[in-house]
């Protein structure tokens, strides 16, 4: 929670919806690509609520689970109404935890009123001011499980979100703040197309992988990430 005002905590479910082969009666193994079905859970009054109620939810082939903190009796046009994002493994473990920022913010307000805010400061009024180091879970060339709307695909981490010196350093540069640096770039192999493709993604749909990594698919990105640092960086 960034501020003093009201807020309400959604809980979500992302599960896994496995492939069937009808023939045999049976669930596929999972591979990727795989797909994801999110449902709500409830509201919750206090954060404390949320996770415990992850701890008793015994819901078969979670993916995760998404806790959405809400400011409520606020003006959303001057503050965003959306405080905090949270990331949870199955077993209710804490993955990831990054604020909400309101993109036009950094946009309307003037360099010189933001460049001497602390990190605190900036984050309360929705501007992003970088991640602190220990904050940034994976480094460039680690392979990850990426929630893509409904599907989880394996990617390769091409960049990572900016710390608060180079997020500071630019906007002194530059003379503003952007938006997104709070995101990784992440690498997807099209077996199809026989390419990759990259984009950016939130934090909180990064993790670990968790399935056995095919050693083609692996090579692939791996591949692919080396032509695009040579080309990029």
């Amino acid at each position: 929670m960034i501020n003093k005002s009201k807020t309400i905590f959604e809980l979500e479910v992302c599960y896994i919806r496995y492939k069937y082969d009808a023939k045999r009666d049976i669930d596929l193994p999972l591979s990727y690509p795989f797909d994801l079905e999110k449902t709500q859970i409830g509201f919750f009054s206090s954060l404390r609520k949320a996770e415990s109620a992850i701890k008793k939810c015994n819901w078969e082939d979670a993916y995760c689970f998404y806790v959405t903190e809400y400011r409520v009796d606020n003006n959303i046009e001057s503050i965003p109404n959306i405080a905090t994002y949270r990331s949870y493994l199955p077993d209710g473990k804490l993955e990831e935890h990054c604020l909400s920022f309101e993109y036009d913010t950094a946009f309307k307000m003037d360099i010189k009123d933001l460049i001497n805010k602390t990190p605190e400061e900036l984050r309360s009024i929705g501007v992003c001011p970088g991640m602190k180091p220990e904050e940034i879970r994976f480094k460039k060339g680690d392979l990850v499980e990426v929630i893509d709307f409904d599907h989880v695909f394996l990617g390769i981490v091409v960049s990572t979100p900016m710390t608060i010196e180079s997020v500071k350093e630019r906007a002194i540069r530059v003379g503003r703040f952007y938006d997104g640096d709070d995101m990784y770039d992440v690498l997807e192999w099209f077996p199809r197309k026989k390419e990759a493709g990259y984009n950016h993604y939130f934090s909180i749909n990064l993790f670990p992988p968790r399935l056995p990594i095919p050693k083609k698919l692996k090579e692939n990105l791996q591949a692919a990430y080396q032509s695009h640092i040579k080309m990029y960086y």
